[in-house]
């Protein structure tokens, strides 16, 4: 299960269900499916490249998709994040900091 921002349960509460098979939410909590070729939130780890950059693999982004990412650790130089979109295979996440190695969590919103 993925953690989600207290900011985002507030904005959430009250029972609803979404029948999609996708997102389930109830009692203000939201329930995002993680693990597979689908996945629509995790969490990645930078390459300590020059930038750093990590790919992530999941047939659920498409050329419209919004990616939150918020850092999760910081591992040599922090940079600013950006994703580029390869809609239904995967995005790419890029540091502007050479050597940034750290773990950001990602959600993928359509």
């Amino acid at each position: 299960m993925f953690e989600v921002p207290v900011w985002l349960l507030r904005i959430l509460q009250g029972p609803l269900t979404i029948q999609s098979g996708n997102l389930t939410i109830q009692a203000g909590k939201l329930v995002l499916p993680t693990g597979g070729a689908a996945d629509t939130a995790g969490t990645a780890t930078l390459n300590g490249g020059s930038p750093g950059t990590v790919t992530v693999p999941t047939t659920a982004v498409a050329a419209g998709s919004k990616i939150m990412l918020s850092r999760k650790t910081i591992s040599g130089t922090a940079g600013f994040l950006t994703y580029t979109i390869s809609a239904g295979v995967s995005f790419t996440i890029t540091s502007s900091a050479n050597t940034d190695a750290g773990q950001v969590d990602w959600t993928i919103v359509n």
